[in-house]
């Protein structure tokens, strides 16, 4: 008897890989242990707020809260800078508007080195935006391409579970043929097989509805970011 294909189930961002069972000749083999490959899972070695911020060590997992709270807390400080040069900008130049409207005007003219730092200061600043939109741009692509690589390598896994339902529906509509001395499966036993087999169609033809949804649904946020 030919061994089974050995599967791989994909739960929680953890892919699972089952065991493989073998018969030889009437002789029971001991399976293989379950092993789990945790996906993306140094890059995803981040605190938790949430969790007492302990590190987070599930791995790249969508649906996860604590994984979404350790990719936010990694931005935070980033954040925080941009809303604090923000406000700082809003608040002087509502005081300028301010004084420029309220306070009476003299006529004053300014300075060779006034316009000289006015100047190295407004280069300098386009600089820094310059390079900041270099890095966000940069870094937003390499997360892009890892997120694409990372989505491909779970529909694959998906894609080849269904292959495996069906190759199990094959087996039983092979096996509810066998007879033995002529004398076919009782009719109760047929009609489990046939229960069966719809059961394990509806479940591939869900599992491979739902990860084509889920694959376009995550490249369409993907593009728009």
């Amino acid at each position: 008897m030919f061994p089974p294909p050995l599967t791989g189930v994909i739960h929680e961002g953890v892919v699972s890989w089952g065991t493989r069972n073998f018969v030889v000749e009437g002789t029971n083999v001991e399976p293989l242990d379950n092993s789990s490959i945790v996906l993306a899972a140094k890059r995803t070695y981040r605190r938790d707020p949430i969790n007492g911020f302990q590190r987070y060590t599930g791995g790249w997992n969508i649906s996860e809260q604590h994984y979404w709270t350790s990719v936010g807390f990694t931005s935070v400080p980033l954040f925080l800078i941009a809303a604090i040069w923000f406000v700082g900008f809003g608040l002087c130049l509502l005081l300028s508007c301010l004084c420029y409207c309220c306070c009476p005007r003299r006529k004053y003219g300014y300075s060779r080195m006034a316009y000289a730092t006015s100047l190295i200061f407004l280069m300098l600043f386009t600089i820094a935006a310059i390079i900041g939109c270099v890095v966000l741009y940069t870094g937003q692509g390499e997360f892009h391409s890892s997120t694409m690589n990372t989505l491909e390598y779970v529909v694959k896994q998906a894609d080849t579970t269904v292959v495996n339902l069906k190759n199990v529906s094959d087996y039983l509509v092979a096996a509810k043929r066998i007879g033995v001395a002529q004398v076919s499966l009782p009719s109760n036993v047929q009609a489990n097989i046939d229960n069966i087999k719809m059961k394990i169609h509806a479940a591939a033809s869900t599992l491979s509805k739902q990860t084509v949804k889920n694959s376009k649904d995550i490249q369409d946020v993907l593009d728009t970011v």
